[in-house]
């Protein structure tokens, strides 16, 4: 297992309410793995779909996480999975994710299986009923589209983990009391 501190500048998000938690800044680890020279763990967290987290399974089951910097604890109730354009067997079938505030114990928080990707390049954004502020989020890769013996390669080109804000109640308009009008007198 390795880690390296990792920062991102800019701060734009997929639309207006929802806020990019990588751009936060953190650290990136990963184990049960044997990342291939340029498929390096961090390139999951690069804002690219051109690099890869690209690697070799030593053992069940691979695995990446992000940890917030200084202890910080966001709330993720969403994320997204990039898949690369090449070596379509080796793209994630099966995984869950996991929240942590001390990296030794896990909450189950989504778990996808026989997802199915139909593009090269592909995304597809995930909601996640978590409600609670975590210091760590981890992708477990369980199962890959291909099951082909002779190799054990496993990639993802990025994986984003989101806050969605719940949309504030609307405003209703407050109500007038009744307007009284003076009796009428008729002649």
């Amino acid at each position: 297992m390795w880690s390296l501190v990792y920062s991102h500048a800019s701060l734009s998000s997929p639309n207006d309410n929802v806020i990019n938690l990588i751009h936060l800044g953190g650290t990136v680890s990963h184990g049960n793995d044997l990342v291939f020279e340029d498929g390096n763990a961090t390139n999951a967290f690069d804002d690219s779909v051109d690099t890869v987290w690209c690697f070799k399974k030593v053992s069940d089951y691979p695995w990446i996480v992000w940890t917030f910097k200084k202890g910080r604890r966001e709330i993720s109730n969403m994320y997204q999975v990039y898949v690369d354009d090449d070596n379509f067997e080796r793209n994630p079938k099966h995984w869950r994710i996991y929240g942590s505030n001390d990296i030794m114990s896990w909450d189950l928080l989504d778990e996808r299986d026989n997802v199915i990707w139909k593009d090269r390049f592909d995304g597809k954004r995930f909601v996640m009923s978590n409600t609670v502020e975590y210091n760590s989020y981890k992708f477990e890769f369980i199962e890959r589209v291909g099951n082909y013996a002779s190799w054990d390669d496993y990639q993802i080109t990025e994986w984003t983990i989101y806050y969605d804000p719940p949309l504030p109640p609307p405003v209703l308009p407050t109500p007038q009391p009744p307007t009284t009008l003076p009796p009428t007198t008729l002649p």
